[in-house]
């Protein structure tokens, strides 16, 4: 607890683009890495239907999406994009912001620690953030898990400790 203490305390110093005093939703979608089709690509409706469940419980949320189209896969180092911006339009349609390639891959975490809500992707970048979440993590992976987490891998979207689990994070403590 002391490693990640001091780990999330340096997440806490960068600015959020989170809507003040509103509950927030981060989601982490793999895609940059892998080609479409691959199974660890986990499909949007999958990440759709789990945000309406979510949103029934904070309807006022403020949801951003963080992925990337860049692959940086040893199989592809000729700049080559399997993915593009408009595979992000339903999240776009729902209200959620999207962000794509950010510029320094501490600004998705810093959001990803603090997020009232944070869904993952089987993906060891959304592991990190997962373990420095105090909050509700609705976590898709496969790795390591702690206790108060939501296992939503291969589960269709449900009620089932979700209020509880939003209740961690908001109101803020």
């Amino acid at each position: 607890d002391d490693l990640r203490g001091l780990l999330r305390e340096q997440l806490l110093k960068f600015r959020l683009s989170f809507a003040p005093g509103r509950p927030s939703v981060a989601i982490h979608i793999r895609r940059g890495d892998l080609k479409p089709g691959d199974a660890r690509a986990t499909p949007n409706e999958f990440f759709y239907g789990w945000l309406t469940v979510v949103l029934k419980h904070i309807p006022d949320a403020d949801v951003h999406v963080w992925s990337s189209l860049q692959s940086y896969s040893a199989d592809n180092g000729d700049g080559r994009r399997f993915w593009n911006s408009s595979e992000f339009d339903g999240f776009r349609s729902r209200g959620s912001t999207v962000h794509l390639d950010d510029e320094r891959l501490l600004d998705p975490w810093a959001h990803m620690v603090r997020a009232t809500v944070f869904i993952t992707s089987s993906s060891s970048f959304s592991y990190i953030p997962s373990v420095l979440n105090p909050n509700c993590v609705l976590s898709n992976g496969d790795g390591m898990r702690f206790k108060h987490w939501l296992h939503i891998r291969n589960k269709k979207p449900e009620d089932t400790g979700l209020k509880e689990c939003i209740e961690r994070g908001w109101p803020p403590k």
